[in-house]
């Protein structure tokens, strides 16, 4: 198994969280996890707000039926130590899915994923233009105070497949 991870390269469809610090766009803050550098997030009363994000598409080695899990990825903390919900989110053919709610009242960073081995638009597996057309983000849910997220990315995990070489001979 082969693994790649598409990290966001433009705002997506939706973009409803309501502050930023430290970069001039959205998915510029949530490029790598820098701490509290840059960062995006939701603060009561504001809640259950998604933003999405457009990712880097897959490399050229990954090959049609190929593709076996898609994992959503994003790194959160709280602002306080009150309770707040973080659900991984995704778009695919223009519908949105979401993990569930993960709770949690970390004031330090934490991952959350959520994988999904076939598409659940279609429930087959995942095609490269369903990835490359992906949305990646999540939904925050507060309690009080506030949320911030400083990364997501999703992990494509596909079976790498051996090319066949020529030789040229005399």
């Amino acid at each position: 198994m082969a693994t790649v991870v598409l990290k966001p390269n433009a705002n997506g469809d939706r973009q409803e969280w309501n502050w930023l610090v430290g970069a001039p766009t959205q998915w510029q803050a949530w490029l790598t996890n820098d701490g509290d550098t840059s960062y995006a997030g939701a603060s009561w009363p504001y809640d259950n707000l998604v933003s999405l994000f457009r990712l880097d598409s897959l490399p050229g080695d990954v090959l049609p039926g190929s593709i076996t899990n898609v994992l959503v990825q994003t790194i959160c903390k709280r602002t306080n130590s009150s309770l707040a919900i973080v659900n991984v989110h995704l778009k695919t053919g223009g519908v949105e899915y979401s993990s569930g709610n993960q709770f949690f009242s970390n004031t330090t960073y934490v991952g959350f994923t959520s994988g999904w081995g076939l598409n659940p638009q279609t429930g087959v597996a995942w095609t490269i233009a369903e990835v490359n057309a992906l949305q990646a983000g999540a939904q925050l849910g507060t309690n009080f105070w506030g949320t911030i997220c400083t990364q997501v990315s999703v992990t494509v995990t596909y079976t790498a497949v051996a090319l066949p070489t020529t030789t040229t001979q005399a």
